[in-house]
């Protein structure tokens, strides 16, 4: 059959178009396939839930697929840790890009349940610095209770999140929330008399690091009550009384020393004094009463002047001065002045006796003898007279 120009135009026509519009289909499906992402990964049949194309790395991006019954669903708004990050595309997936250790996906879906990711970092191991109480300290307690120890240390780390956890005797009894960076760890914790072992341990999600151990040790001591000296009380030196009530030092309280005012206790229930030579002294407060013995005191009736004896006499040569033999008693622990006419001649600390000299002019003069404690206190004074002529 011979076909006219006409005809053979018309169907050249038409194969022109099925050829184009194959052409066409052939692209649109090789560009599905190019999107499709499960032409890459197939999903197990059935699956549903989240399904991130690589393992979470902290702050990576990562496309997130989800999945519905082996189907990729598109447009469904997606929460990480309960916080938008975004709506899936047209072909089921979002971007994320993780800054935590672990992550929480969920999605509005009724059907997809939530997941929890651990997130991959590259943490440094957590330092610990121990701060106090330091090593072998020791503390103190009134009989029968317990004392108040404050532990302090520093953690550092590098994830964003971490626990510290204090340890005494192996037993856990504090702990404190950590963050990325310094952190100080502060807690105070009540201890009974005996020997103490304790440690800081710190958790984050990719380590666990302990400190070392240090020891402590808490001494019972018996209740304070009344009026305490800081030191044994020694005549001429300063010291302190600390006045307590209850355990608890007391302030702000009138002391009396021997019926004389001395002032109030600070802050710390303290008050300072200079101890008087005396065998015994009394500190009083509106509660309070204590006598204490004193070490150094100076007896003033073992004062004595031997020799010379009252208006001796001495004679010398015209023009000479008479050598006068002195001889005294004293307390060990005081030391002497001889005065002549009120001007110290001699001055020592020997023993319990002392014989020395000194050079006196012609004329009548007064001889004093002193007993002197270790701050410069006279306790007492021994006059005498004497007489120096010419022959």
């Amino acid at each position: 059959m011979k076909l006219n120009s006409k005809t053979r135009k018309g169907i050249a026509a038409i194969l022109i178009g099925i050829i184009t519009v194959t052409a066409l289909i052939t692209v649109i499906n090789d560009e599905i396939s190019l999107q499709d992402p499960s032409n890459e990964s197939e999903p197990e049949i059935g699956q549903t839930g989240f399904k991130p194309v690589e393992n979470l790395t902290e702050g990576e991006t990562t496309p997130i697929r989800l999945y519905y019954n082996g189907s990729l669903v598109k447009g469904e708004t997606v929460y990480a840790d309960g916080k938008k990050i975004g709506v899936t595309n047209p072909v089921g997936e979002i971007q994320y890009t993780p800054s935590q250790d672990t992550v929480t996906l969920s999605t509005t879906h009724s059907e997809i349940e939530d997941k929890k990711y651990q997130v991959k970092t590259e943490a440094d191991e957590p330092q610990i610095t121990l701060n106090n109480p330091s090593a072998r300290k020791s503390f103190e307690t009134v009989e029968g209770t317990k004392t108040r120890i404050e532990f302090e240390a520093v953690a550092k780390i590098t994830e964003n999140t971490g626990t510290a956890r204090l340890f005494i005797d192996n037993n856990q009894v504090n702990s404190q929330e950590l963050s990325n960076g310094v952190n100080s760890f502060s807690t105070t914790q009540k201890l009974s008399a005996g020997l103490h072992q304790w440690k800081l341990q710190i958790d984050t999600p990719r380590y666990t690091v302990n400190s070392p151990k240090r020891n402590l040790k808490v001494t019972e001591t018996e209740p304070r009550e009344g009026i305490k000296l800081l030191n044994n009380a020694t005549a001429g030196k300063q010291n302190t009384a600390i006045v307590y009530k209850n355990n608890q030092p007391l302030k702000e309280t009138q002391v009396t020393l021997d019926g004389e005012k001395i002032g109030l206790t600070d802050q710390n229930g303290e008050i300072e004094f200079e101890v008087p030579n005396e065998q015994l002294i009394v500190l009083k407060t509106s509660k309070f009463a204590e006598s204490f013995g004193v070490q150094g005191y100076v007896d003033p009736g073992q004062v004595e002047i031997i020799r010379p004896e009252f208006d001796a006499e001495f004679t010398v040569e015209s023009g000479d001065t008479a050598t006068v033999p002195v001889e005294l008693k004293k307390p060990e622990n005081a030391s002497y002045q001889i005065l002549l006419d009120g001007q110290v001649v001699k001055q020592g600390e020997e023993g319990k006796t002392v014989n020395t000299e000194i050079q006196v002019s012609t004329g009548i003069h007064g001889l004093n003898i002193r007993a002197i404690t270790e701050n410069g206190q006279t306790i007492k004074t021994q006059d005498t007279r004497i007489q120096v002529n010419q022959n």
